[in-house]
């Protein structure tokens, strides 16, 4: 973060002497230009996010479907929202922390974006703390978001984690540390209670169950 913090510093210092300048403050005002410069980047977000689905679908419901209620409810949310009480935890794993601000429901763990990662002399002292979070604090339930991220993000259920690391070319086995500690631990207390909208919700298993 703080290189990035740096690197749009320079960015923004270097590009600001150009685009608060007046002869392109000038090009601005002419609508045509304005358009033909907006266009590629808009294109450009759309290529590389896919958000202006998002927009269509909310435009289309605020315009057209309004009897149909105008406040956004994520079915994945509501799940977890209506099967958890406010003091239990829900991790995510997948990198996907928004699932616990639209439950309300804390992250047993600081660590959120675990198991994405990359190599670097703190990844050990990370990945070690937020394994021993999760034996020490297990979450209520357990969300496999994968699927948001298949090229680098491993599945929680075996069989689909053995076809991911059969792949050519994928390098996100044991890329992490502590991973596999994480699978057997989540084998061994967790059960596969339903799939919404995609996404595998895991249960902690009850002492009466185990």
């Amino acid at each position: 973060m703080p290189a990035i913090a740096v690197l749009t510093a320079i960015s923004f210092s270097t590009f600001s002497e150009h685009i608060f300048s007046m002869r392109f403050l000038d090009v601005l005002e002419d609508k045509k230009n304005s358009f033909i410069l907006l266009l590629p980047i808009a294109f450009a977000i759309y290529m590389t996010t896919g958000i202006f689905g998002d927009y269509q679908e909310t435009a289309a419901r605020l315009l057209f479907h309004r009897e149909k209620g105008v406040e956004y409810n994520d079915p994945l949310a509501d799940f977890l929202r209506e099967n958890t009480e406010k003091e239990d935890t829900i991790l995510a794993w997948g990198v996907y922390p928004s699932i616990n601000y639209l439950t309300k429901r804390d992250a047993p763990t600081p660590f959120l974006f675990y198991p994405a990662y990359e190599r670097s002399p703190y990844t050990e002292d990370m990945a070690l703390a937020f394994s021993t979070m999760i034996a020490e604090a297990p979450p209520a339930m357990i969300v496999d978001m994968y699927s948001k991220a298949p090229d680098y993000i491993l599945s929680i259920d075996p069989v689909i984690r053995a076809a991911q690391i059969e792949r050519e070319g994928i390098l996100i086995f044991e890329k992490t540390p502590y991973q596999n500690a994480f699978f057997n631990f989540a084998e061994t207390h967790y059960k596969k209670i339903i799939t919404v909208e995609g996404f595998d919700i895991y249960s902690l298993i009850s002492d009466k169950e185990q």
